[in-house]
């Protein structure tokens, strides 16, 4: 899903961001891109879970940016090409952590932003492996019921 924020600018906007509904999973988050480097966007709200929108450094703790949680590669002179470098905010995106939200309807969300701006929404929907069960332990040979008869059978293997 994409926005177009309003023209002027310092305007609240409702998005919908939609996510297939035949997938296994849940919605751990939503990933939101913008078309700069800019930090137009002030705040979220994402509906269904609040009444109340959150500014952007809020949800930068609560996904863990704060806590020098982006790590990228910055191809500056002063940094040796792949030289991995850590940061705290990422200018432009925001990830806003869901908390494995249900995919049964749509995320609605709105966003305040503080000049013209384009986003994109992508959802990041997570599940557990879809594997077979590890089967029980299967013991591979039959244990003797009686202790005479396991002798014999012994005994008789070896005359």
């Amino acid at each position: 899903s994409y926005l177009s924020a309003g023209a002027a600018g310092g305007v609240t906007e409702q998005v919908v961001v939609r996510v297939p509904q035949n997938v296994p999973g849940v919605l751990a988050g939503v990933m939101i891109q913008g078309g700069s480097a800019a930090d137009t966007m002030t705040s979220a709200r994402v509906i269904s879970q609040s009444d109340y929108s959150i500014d952007t450094t809020m949800w930068r703790m609560l996904g863990g940016d704060l806590r020098n949680g982006i790590l990228f590669a910055q191809p500056a002179a002063a940094v040796a090409n792949g030289l991995l470098t850590f940061s705290q905010q990422s200018l432009g995106n925001l990830f806003v952590p869901l908390f494995n939200l249900s995919l049964q309807d749509d995320l609605r969300m709105q966003i305040t932003t503080t000049a013209a701006e384009t986003f994109t929404f992508t959802p990041v929907i997570v599940s557990g492996i879809a594997g077979k069960p590890q089967p029980g332990a299967v013991q591979t040979q039959a244990v003797p019921t009686s202790v005479s008869k396991a002798i014999l059978s012994v005994s008789d293997a070896q005359a």
